[in-house]
């Protein structure tokens, strides 16, 4: 098979959201949509002292503002921060909704900046993986996690529906 975007015969990355991509294009899918929540949201600003939780996060922010004058800093208990980015994807997000709903369970999204909530779990472990950087998904409740599994399997854009239905209801 060849790749959606770009037409080559390589290596193909599939997903149930994606239709298959080589892992060029598919780094570049996941870099523009980070790029464009970055952007959009103005999440980052000349002189930001920034505190990154996770790998991922610290790779794709280093990546994608390069030219911005910021100090990052992964980790570490750096005096003076102005903004922590936190490992918080779409899936963290839809569970902790899903579990809102249904168990009454509150758990909410964190104060800090998340740049991966526009990326699922899966996608951020693919994206990891091609560019060998460590990522674990943060732990989520299991009949949640099933339920949107079963719903992906039928309605492969379900994840992204729901996130868009979220942000709606919260406006």
């Amino acid at each position: 098979m060849r790749c959606i975007k770009c037409k080559r015969k390589k290596q193909l990355v599939r997903l149930a959201s994606l239709e298959p991509v080589c892992k060029d294009c598919f780094c570049r899918i996941i870099e523009k949509r980070i790029r464009k929540r970055i952007r959009l949201n103005k999440l980052f600003r000349k002189g930001d002292r920034i505190l990154i939780a996770d790998e991922l996060s610290f790779y794709l922010i280093k990546k994608i503002i390069k030219e911005l004058p910021v100090k990052l800093f992964l980790r570490t208990s750096a005096d003076k921060t102005n903004k922590k980015a936190v490992k918080w994807t779409l899936d963290d997000e839809l569970s902790a909704f899903l579990e809102n709903i249904f168990f009454g369970k509150k758990r909410s999204k964190p104060k800090q900046i998340s740049i991966l909530d526009v990326i699922t779990d899966n996608e951020a472990v693919m994206f990891s993986k091609i560019n060998n950087i460590k990522f674990e998904p943060n732990k989520k409740d299991k009949n949640i996690t099933n339920i949107l599994n079963r719903l992906e399997k039928k309605y492969p854009e379900i994840r992204f529906s729901l996130s868009r239905s979220i942000s709606e209801s919260r406006k």
